[in-house]
């Protein structure tokens, strides 16, 4: 009877033991698929995401960035291809909202809301871009003033670039206006006063201070010219 209830005893535990072997793999078996069906409902998430951002759809996007941000926040990937989808966004809200005048409030609130995910280089393209287009006049300096008020506000006012690009515009925009001036009296003519206005045209103008110069070579000929015909 001992041998018999001993072999029993070992049946029964060998017979547990691979009850708890079999529960445990089926657990393992449950979360592996329970992992797989997250992965794939997150992923899922994310692109939903990155649509709805790419579609401008604010609203959409900003009730999931909740479930996507904690699970993209270390992926770098995820992180890179979204802050180059955002630079077209801040590019595509200039060319649309700031000049072509078309309102677009998802992009306006997607700009000023995932701002810290942009790259700060790209950020700084953009706004120099837009500095430039005032450079060589496809936008006035009022547009240029707006907008870049605009952009400082997307970067929660933080952007150095924008405060040394609107820096440089109010000396260039002032300096045209010496342009401007100038020509005017050329046409009087007072050619002294022309010469030394045209002289306040600042060097940082990369478009009208070279016709500054020219322009300033010309009108000394022409004041010497009218001195010597007794002017």
């Amino acid at each position: 009877m001992p041998f018999l209830y001993k072999f029993e005893s070992k049946r029964i535990l060998l017979w547990l033991t691979i009850a708890t072997l079999a529960i445990l793999a089926l657990n393992i078996i449950v979360f592996r698929i329970e992992a797989k069906n997250l992965r794939n409902e997150n992923e899922l998430r994310a692109s939903s995401f990155i649509g709805f951002i790419d579609s401008g759809d604010f609203e959409n996007a900003s009730s999931l960035w909740p479930y996507v941000y904690p699970d993209k926040k270390a992926d770098d990937v995820f992180l890179a291809d979204f802050s180059d989808l955002l630079s077209e966004k801040y590019t595509q809200y200039y060319m649309n909202s700031c000049i072509g005048g078309v309102e677009n409030e998802g992009l306006r609130m997607i700009a000023s809301s995932y701002f810290s995910f942009l790259d700060p280089d790209d950020f700084d393209s953009i706004v120099t871009k837009i500095y430039e287009d005032f450079i060589f006049e496809t936008i006035d300096y009022d547009l240029f003033r707006k907008t870049m008020d605009e952009f400082f506000y997307f970067s929660a006012y933080t952007s150095v670039k924008i405060i040394e690009l609107q820096e440089d515009a109010a000396v260039i925009f002032e300096s045209r206006e010496y342009f401007q001036r100038a020509m005017e009296l050329a046409l009087v003519p007072d050619y002294e006063n022309a010469i030394a206005t045209m002289r306040l045209v600042s060097p940082k103008d990369p478009v009208y201070y070279p016709m500054a110069t020219e322009l300033i070579e010309e009108y000394i000929d022409s004041l010497r010219e009218h001195l010597m015909n007794g002017g």
